[in-house]
């Protein structure tokens, strides 16, 4: 299990200071980057990714190592707080 830093390190893909771990966008030129909550959580979800609940593996760009589904989909578990 990795820690926090150490996660945030391998999902960022070597991208440095930047709102988002792709960028500043959050949803740059409207092509979403991950599976995300979008609504009020947990009472409304609107969906505008495409995905519901847990989206498909590779359905967004790898990051800048190559890694895919870093972030999204699911809540990431580390061995810190």
């Amino acid at each position: 299990m990795s820690t926090e830093a150490e996660f945030e390190y391998a999902a960022r893909g070597g991208l440095e200071g930047a709102r988002y771990a792709w960028g500043e966008e959050l949803i740059p030129g409207g092509v979403h980057q991950a599976n995300l909550w979008q609504g009020t959580f947990p009472h409304q979800h609107r969906v505008l990714d495409g995905f519901g609940s847990h989206g498909p593996v590779k359905q967004f760009p790898a990051n800048g190592y190559g890694l895919y589904d870093m972030t999204g989909n699911v809540w990431e578990w580390v061995s810190d707080w």
